[in-house]
């Protein structure tokens, strides 16, 4: 949810954001649990605890289920680093299904009404035509900078003009 709440909607740049604010969220819940790794101050080890993953919503149950996979078998936890690991082997997996939270947030915000796929669609447009017409100012601007040195040479001309005029009217006087 953090992706909806506070980012508007850049999801690609708030991955580990989600993930992190769904795994203290699951914590708060008691889903899992985080304790220091013994001997080492830079690392925790995320403990994932048997509960029944129905009750969630189905962004955070996701986010747990991809936690199921990584933790070794025998105590059922994981360090941050077999996490970094596991990410980087199976990337694939991973991007599936940190896709699949952003879908399970737009759904989810769709049914709270915050989220409208026809107004998106509309600031879109108007975010296009917007850029249009910031091009067609820049274009003008530069356009005048063309149309005002001819117009500067006409005037320089017709002042040359105007002299040999008063000049010429002067002598028939």
């Amino acid at each position: 949810m953090y992706y909806y709440n506070n980012s508007g909607l850049s999801y690609s740049s708030h991955i580990s954001k989600v993930i992190s604010a769904t795994m203290l969220d699951l914590c708060l819940k008691g889903y899992l649990a985080f304790e220091p790794v013994e001997g080492k101050t830079d690392q925790i080890r995320v403990i994932l605890k048997q509960k029944e993953v129905e009750k969630l919503p189905k962004d955070e149950q996701i986010v747990y289920q991809l936690l199921q996979k990584i933790p070794n078998k025998e105590n059922n936890s994981f360090t941050m680093k077999e996490f970094e690991k596991y990410s980087n082997k199976y990337s694939s997996r991973v991007l599936l299904e940190i896709n699949k939270i952003e879908e399970q947030a737009k759904v989810l915000q769709q049914e709270k009404g915050h989220y409208d796929e026809q107004c998106i669609k509309t600031s879109k447009k108007y975010i296009a035509k917007g850029v249009g017409y910031l091009f067609l100012g820049i274009f003008s601007i530069a356009l005048m900078q063309f149309l005002i040195i001819p117009a500067l040479l006409a005037s320089i001309y017709s002042f040359k003009l105007v002299g040999r005029y008063k000049q010429l009217t002067q002598k028939r006087s």
